[in-house]
Formats: C-alpha cells, structure tokens, sequence
C-alpha cells in the first residue's frame, strides 16, 4: 500500500541476525556469504542504533530462512531478539523495570508493545499483552504490512517475543502462534520463577 511506512529494523538486530549465519553448515555459510556479500558489507556499516530498510534484508533473510528451516529460524530470531532488546537503548528500561518488577515475565511483557517499537518501525505494533492466569499471556501483533505478511516475518514475531521474554531468564518460557485473522495473535506461557 501506498500510505503505509516503510518497514525498518534496527541495525543491532540486522547485525545479530547475520551474524547467526554460524548455524548453518560451513559450505551453505561460505556459499551465503558470497552470494549475500555488498549486502552483507553494508549491513555490518550501520550503526547499531540505525534503521535499515526491511525491504533491502528481505533476501537475505528469506534464504536464511529456506536454508535454516522453521525451527532454527525462530531461534535465530529468538537470539536476536534478546540481544537488540538488552542494546544499549533498552538497558535504561531495563534497569528500571529490575528495580521496580523484579524482571518477571509480567514486567517484560508488559514492554513488549515498547520494546517491539525500539527494535522495529513501521512493521505492525503489539497491543498491551493480554493476562490469562499466572504464567501465560496473549500477544497480538496489528498492522503488519501487506508487503510482511507471511510465515518468515511471523515466526521472526513469535522469536523476538520469546527473546524478549528470555531477558527474565533464558528458556523461561515457550511462545506460540495461536491465531492470524485480522492480526497475529501469539501465546506465552512460562514457569514460575
């Protein structure tokens, strides 16, 4: 569509995400690298708290994708995730929120909506999360663009969520897509801590 933003992602989690090209064989990560290569110099120029058009790593991560698979994708993501959030713009939050909350899931997700806009422009927006009982939560994710609607951007949503709520304790819980009409809807569950 014509009236919606371009959608950018932060270079600290561009940079974590090529970085992660160590998960795949040494053959297809040569063979990546080579064919991924000016795009790959550029990457690694922008700073980390600079914008990279999500258009322009869109190839990249679309082959990572093929070449990864759905579950190391997510972990990949998942990694990145909770590295762009503990960047060094998030850690005045982060401080904050251990003094106030303890750093519990809670808290974190109760970010997520602030930590996703830090992390990713024009790319959707999460609603306040959803509490259902003590330990799972829903997070719906509206507004994605036409041009990010698919399985790769969805499961990059589902690790950054679950990176961001590694930031408590890393594997403290699990996250899910539920449901995608009209938004995306995930499910966060995780264990007392």
């Amino acid at each position: 569509m014509a009236n919606e933003p371009e959608p950018l992602i932060r270079g600290r989690l561009v940079r974590k995400i090529a970085a992660s090209l160590e998960r795949l064989s040494p053959d297809e990560a040569v063979s990546l690298r080579t064919e991924h290569d000016p795009l790959l110099q550029e990457l690694f120029r922008v700073p980390g708290e600079g914008w990279v058009p999500q258009a322009k790593v869109m190839p990249l991560l679309e082959t990572i994708g093929e070449r990864l698979g759905p579950d190391d994708y997510f972990e990949m993501h998942r990694q990145g995730g909770r590295e762009a959030v503990r960047g060094p713009l998030m850690s005045g939050i982060q401080d904050g929120s251990l003094r106030l909350f303890d750093l519990e899931p809670r808290s974190v997700l109760t970010l997520m909506p602030l930590l996703w806009g830090q992390t990713l422009r024009g790319c959707g927006g999460f609603e306040p999360v959803d509490f259902i009982g003590e330990c799972m939560a829903r997070a719906t994710l509206r507004g994605v663009p036409v041009a990010l609607l698919g399985k790769l951007f969805r499961e990059a949503a589902r690790g950054i969520l679950a990176g961001t709520l590694d930031l408590c304790r890393e594997g403290v819980g699990e996250v899910e897509f539920v449901e995608g009409e009209g938004a995306w809807v995930f499910e966060a569950r995780w264990v007392e801590l």
